[in-house]
């Protein structure tokens, strides 16, 4: 008789388990859900800030970019990604030129670098991925520190 209350107290056990994970996974996706809209929301906001300031750049004849000011992590990364979008989509060298100076003047650059230094090797692997793909001068030197990391994941 004790061995089917054990067997008994094991299966609630483990379904109690089974509930209590569900659950943190609904309660985790039901916090997200309104930083993903909002991060959306900057994106697209963004979207038309970069698009505003490449028009201005393209009637003044002066190589001075205005940069684009974010607090939080999710308007840098929101940002960023539009600037990457452009940058790798567009043909003209202009454009290309402009998104990476707005890249550099808005503090992206100096954010990713400073990301080189985590703990963290998918934060130290994202830092470089974008700082490679920003085609910006100023990254060389972090890049190449970048290839003698200890991870094979940040050198790639």
């Amino acid at each position: 008789m004790e061995q089917y209350l054990l067997i008994y107290y094991a299966i609630y056990f483990f379904l109690a388990l089974i509930i209590l994970v569900v659950s943190l996974i609904f309660i985790r996706r039901a916090v997200r859900f309104p930083f993903q809209k909002y991060y959306h929301y900057q994106l697209a906001r963004y979207l038309n800030l970069i698009s505003l300031r490449v028009a201005e750049f393209r009637k003044q004849k002066d190589l001075a970019v205005e940069p684009i000011r974010t607090f939080w992590f999710w308007e840098k990364a929101a940002l960023e990604e539009n600037i990457l979008a452009i940058l790798i989509e567009t043909p003209r060298q202009k454009d290309a030129l402009i998104m990476t100076q707005l890249f550099e003047a808005s503090g992206l650059l100096r954010w990713r670098i400073r990301q080189l230094n985590s703990w963290s090797v998918w934060t130290r692997r994202i830092a470089a991925d974008r700082l490679g793909r920003s085609l910006s001068l100023q990254a060389i030197p972090a890049l190449l520190l970048a290839l003698r990391d200890r991870d094979e994941d940040v050198q790639f």
